[in-house]
């Protein structure tokens, strides 16, 4: 067998398992309880504090977190998560003109 016949079996397995793993642990949703169960658990990490400031859906309050506007926090998130996901504009920008603000 060449080497790159077993890399691509050696991935498809590794795929295979790992699809097999996400289908046996995937929590199902329940109840509105377990949503805020989940929230919490996040909640107790950290996780939504470091990203989103103290108030995950009222927007982005910077890092170190400071006082800001409503409405800017709402577009400071909108820019932050376009950058985190990799979209560069043109120019360096990191917010792509196709998006309207």
């Amino acid at each position: 067998m060449s080497i790159l016949a077993f890399f691509v079996v050696f991935r498809l397995l590794l795929l295979l398992g790992s699809l097999m793993v996400y289908l046996l642990t995937a929590h199902k949703y329940q109840s509105s309880a377990s949503v805020a169960q989940s929230y919490d658990a996040w909640t107790q990490d950290g996780i939504l504090e470091f990203y989103w400031g103290e108030h995950i859906h009222l927007g982005h309050y910077g890092s170190p977190p400071y006082r800001k506007d409503f409405l800017q926090s709402k577009h400071d998130f909108v820019h932050e998560m376009v950058c985190w996901g990799g979209l560069d504009g043109p120019g360096g920008n990191c917010f792509p003109d196709y998006l309207p603000l």
